[in-house]
C-alpha cells in the first residue's frame, strides 16, 4: 500500500469514528463522547489504539512548534486555566507526542506564569499526572534565584518559614561569628523547612571558619527534595571557594557536581541548562560551559543569545577570533542592517573581547597578532558607526551580578543604552574633550552578594580605538563593602581613576 493510500485509509477511519461518536473533537469533549459511546454499548476495542486527527502544528519542527506555543501562552499569561487550556489543546492536536516536546512545552508554561504562587498553582494542576508534576516542580525550583522567591515558594506550598523581621531581632545580639552560628542553629531547629535560614547558617559557618560544619550543612541541603537553584548555587560555590583556599581537588569536584545537579533534575529545561553554563563560566570552567551552551543550542536553535553565550565561553579559553565569529552569527540573525539592539550588543561584546586581546598582544610584544586584531577591530568600528569619543564597556560573568553602567555622556548621568545585563555586558561612548564621569550601580542585594563572594567585573575604556594612538585601560570593579551600591570612576587626560568613598 502506498503512503498516500495509507494516509487516505487513516483519514477515512478517523472520519468514520467521528461520525459514530467514538472520537472526541477536543479533550474537553472526551467525557461526553465516552459517556455517549458507553450508552450505545461500544466495545473496549473502540477505545484502544484508535486514530486521532492531528492539527497542522504537529507537522512542523519543534522550534516552530515552540514559537506557536509561546504565542498561545502569551495570550494566556498569568492564568492557570488558560495555560492548562493551551496544554490540553497541544496534546489533543498531537503537538507534544513525546517527552522531548512535552518538556519543552511545560518549560514555556512555567515561564508564562510570572509569579512564584502562580507557578505553584500550575504545578498543583499537573501534580496528579505521572512524571509531569515532578518535572514542573523541578522547573519551578530552577527558577528560584533569591531569598524572597524562596520565601514566596514556601508560602505557596504552606511551608513554615521565619519572618525576616523576627530573624533580624533574633540575631541582633549575636556580635561574633560563633555566636551567630549558635543562634542560627537554634533557629534552624525551630524552623527546619526554612531553606533561607539554612543558607544563613551555611554562610555563618564559613565566616566562623568551620569548614567541616559548612560542608555538612551544604551536603544536607543538597539532599533535600526542596533544594532549588539558590541552594545548589550557594552549596556549589562554597565547595569551590574551599577548593581554591585549600587547593583541594575533592572540594572542586564536589562543587562542580553540585552545579551539575541543576540539570540532573531538569535535563530538558533550557533555563536549567543556561544556568549551569553561566555558573561554570563564572568560575572559570570555560570548556565545560561551552559544552553546556552547545547543548542549549540544540534546545533553542533560533535563540540569538545562545551564540553570544558561546562567544563568551570561547573568549574564556583564549579563542578570541572564534568568539568574534559567534558574535557575528548572533548579529546576522537580527536586523540585516545591524541596527537592532541585540546586534549592537553582539558588537559590544566583540569589541570588548578584541580590546582585551589587543591589550594582551601589546603587553607581550606580539606585533603580528596585534595587527590582525586591529584589522578586525576597524571593520567592527566601521559597522558600529559610533561617533568620536572613548568607548566604555562593563563586562561580568556571574549570573547573579546585575550591574548598571551610568555615564554623563549627554551632560547628566544616564544609564548606558547598549548591552544586555543578562549577558553581562554594558557599553557607552563618552566625550574625551572634557572630564567624563562613570558610575557602576548595583541593587542592595547584588552589592551584598558581590562584596561577600568577591564577584568582579571589568571596566574597559578604549581611547582612539583602532588607530596608532590607541590606548586601552582596564580596571577591575570590586565591591569592597556590602552597602557600596555605587562605584564611581573618572576619565581625565587619557587616564581612568576610581573615586574613593570617604
Amino acid at each position: 500500500m502506498s503512503i498516500e493510500a495509507m494516509q487516505n485509509f487513516r483519514i477515512g477511519n478517523v472520519m468514520q469514528l467521528e461520525q459514530q461518536g467514538f472520537l472526541p473533537q477536543s479533550v474537553e469533549d472526551a467525557s461526553v463522547v465516552t459517556a455517549d459511546a458507553v450508552a450505545r454499548k461500544a466495545s473496549p476495542a473502540d477505545f484502544g489504539n484508535r486514530p486521532v486527527r492531528c492539527g497542522p502544528g504537529a507537522l512542523v519542527p519543534l522550534t516552530e512548534r515552540a514559537a506557536i506555543w509561546s504565542e498561545r501562552l502569551a495570550a494566556a499569561r498569568g492564568s492557570v486555566h488558560a495555560v492548562m487550556g493551551v496544554y490540553r489543546n497541544a496534546l489533543a492536536q498531537c503537538e507534544a507526542p513525546s517527552w522531548r516536546e512535552r518538556s519543552r512545552l511545560l518549560s514555556l508554561m512555567v515561564d508564562a506564569m510570572p509569579t512564584v504562587p502562580e507557578r505553584v498553582a500550575l504545578w498543583r494542576e499537573l501534580a496528579s499526572s505521572p512524571g509531569v508534576g515532578d518535572a514542573v516542580y523541578g522547573m519551578i525550583l530552577v527558577r528560584i534565584k533569591s531569598a524572597a522567591e524562596m520565601r514566596a515558594l514556601h508560602d505557596a506550598l504552606g511551608i513554615r518559614s521565619l519572618d525576616p523581621k523576627a530573624l533580624e531581632a533574633a540575631l541582633r545580639g549575636a556580635n561574633t561569628a560563633a555566636a551567630r552560628v549558635n543562634k542560627l542553629r537554634e533557629l534552624v531547629e525551630l524552623w527546619p523547612d526554612d531553606l533561607a535560614l539554612h543558607l544563613l547558617l551555611l554562610h555563618a559557618l564559613e565566616d566562623a571558619d568551620d569548614r567541616p560544619g559548612a560542608r555538612d550543612v551544604a551536603r544536607a541541603l543538597r539532599s533535600r527534595p526542596t533544594a532549588d537553584t539558590t541552594v545548589r548555587t550557594a552549596a556549589g560555590e562554597l565547595f569551590l571557594r574551599f577548593a581554591r583556599m585549600d587547593k583541594s581537588p575533592t572540594d572542586e569536584l564536589e562543587g562542580l557536581r553540585t552545579f551539575g545537579e541543576i540539570v540532573e533534575f531538569a535535563p530538558d529545561d533550557p533555563v536549567a541548562r543556561r544556568r549551569l553554563g553561566d555558573l561554570l563560566r563564572a568560575h572559570g570552567h570555560f570548556g565545560q560551559a561551552a559544552r553546556q551552551y552547545e547543548t542549549l543550542a540544540t534546545m533553542l536553535p533560533d535563540d540569538a543569545t545562545v551564540p553570544l553565550l558561546r562567544a563568551s565561553a570561547a573568549q574564556g579559553v583564549g579563542k578570541v577570533e572564534e568568539a568574534v565569529r559567534w558574535t557575528e552569527k548572533a548579529s546576522s540573525a537580527n536586523a540585516p542592517d545591524g541596527a537592532s539592539g541585540s546586534a549592537r550588543t553582539a558588537r559590544a561584546m566583540a569589541l570588548t573581547y578584541l580590546s582585551w586581546a589587543r591589550a594582551a598582544a601589546r603587553k607581550d610584544g606580539k606585533k603580528e597578532v596585534l595587527d590582525r586584531l586591529l584589522a578586525r577591530t576597524k571593520l567592527l568600528v566601521a559597522a558600529d558607526g559610533a561617533g568620536p569619543g572613548a568607548r566604555v564597556s562593563l563586562a561580568w560573568a556571574h549570573p547573579d551580578f546585575h550591574a548598571v553602567l551610568w555615564t554623563d555622556a549627554l551632560g547628566a548621568m544616564m544609564p548606558a543604552s547598549e548591552g544586555d545585563p543578562m549577558l553581562g555586558i554594558a557599553q557607552a561612548r563618552v566625550p574625551t574633550a572634557r572630564p567624563a564621569r562613570i558610575e557602576v550601580r548595583l541593587e542592595p542585594d547584588d552589592a551584598q552578594r558581590a562584596a561577600r563572594f568577591r564577584i568582579e567585573a571589568t571596566l574597559t575604556v578604549v581611547l582612539d580605538e583602532g588607530t596608532d594612538k590607541e590606548r586601552i585601560l582596564l580596571l577591575p570593579v570590586r565591591v569592597e563593602k556590602p552597602d557600596q551600591v555605587t562605584l564611581r570612576f573618572a576619565i581625565h587626560n587619557g587616564s581612568v581613576t576610581a573615586e574613593v568613598e570617604r
